[in-house]
């Protein structure tokens, strides 16, 4: 049995490539238009944007890690530092020496509270 021939003439092959080259050129278009989107919405966002959101994702987490970290409230143990206070203006004093320093600087005319007049004698007897 022979095949039949198919009978393809020139108009044929035209219009077949004509379609191809139609189709061709959507998928191209489509693709370009597709790009194009993309590059849209890479362009509307921030140069290094997701760099910038995991960074500060990070400083937020060390953050918090610092604050769960520092259990001592350095004002608290500032102020227990501070053992002695004036008895003219009441401001604190860490020691006797600073006291009494503060004291004749700042109130000369004062006389001395007991605290400083102990400390005088002990080290005038040394």
């Amino acid at each position: 049995m022979a095949e039949p021939e198919i009978g393809i003439d020139q108009s044929d092959c035209t219009i077949c490539v004509c379609i191809l080259s139609a189709v061709s050129a959507c998928l191209i278009a489509d693709v370009y238009i597709l790009s194009s989107a993309i590059l849209f919405l890479k362009i509307r966002q921030m140069a290094r944007g997701q760099q910038k959101l995991q960074s500060q994702q990070r400083n937020l987490k060390k953050q918090q890690e610092a604050k769960k970290g520092s259990a001592v409230d350095h004002k608290k143990a500032a102020q227990k530092g501070l053992i002695y206070q004036c008895v003219v203006c009441r401001s604190q004093m860490p020691d006797l020496k600073t006291y009494g320093q503060h004291f004749e600087n700042k109130h000369p005319k004062s006389s001395k509270p007991p605290e400083l007049l102990a400390e005088s004698t002990s080290s005038s007897a040394s």
